[in-house]
């Protein structure tokens, strides 16, 4: 649970997280399908998502954070309309985080490490860096 504006609201459980606690030593691991919602610009070459995937009959909540070599790649996966947005949004100088909602979910297939614990005055959790994307049928 997270307090949000004087509001407890209920999110599902991190699953970097849950990874690292169970299995301390895991390294790498594989999302197929990955179904993204949006991608966020976080810096002026990184870039991020969020998103809910089934693990051991559960719910949980999955980072993802990849760099511009890996969002070159992704970009080349989307529908065209998407991807054409997403990129005149991103082109512009970076002043601060953005966020492109897409109209339905784009289902990858999805590479990566785990990443470093993240801790701020709301929420831990553990993203994964993404190492590699792929279209899945």
């Amino acid at each position: 649970m997270i307090e949000k504006n004087g509001h407890t609201e209920n999110y599902n459980p991190d699953l970097g997280l849950y990874i690292t606690k169970i299995t301390p030593n895991a390294k790498s691991t594989s999302f197929v399908p990955f179904k993204m919602f949006n991608i966020s610009r976080i810096g002026s070459r990184s870039y991020s998502t969020t998103s809910d995937f089934h693990h051991e009959d559960r719910q949980f909540c999955v980072t993802l954070d990849f760099n511009r070599e890996i969002y070159i790649k992704l970009i080349s996966i989307f529908p065209a309309d998407i991807a054409s947005s997403i990129k005149k949004l991103f082109q512009q100088p970076f002043r601060g985080p953005q966020m492109v909602d897409f109209p339905f979910p784009i289902e990858i297939g999805v590479a990566a490490q785990l990443g470093k614990k993240q801790t701020n005055e709301k929420e831990e959790y553990v993203p994964f860096d993404v190492t590699d994307v792929f279209p899945i049928d």
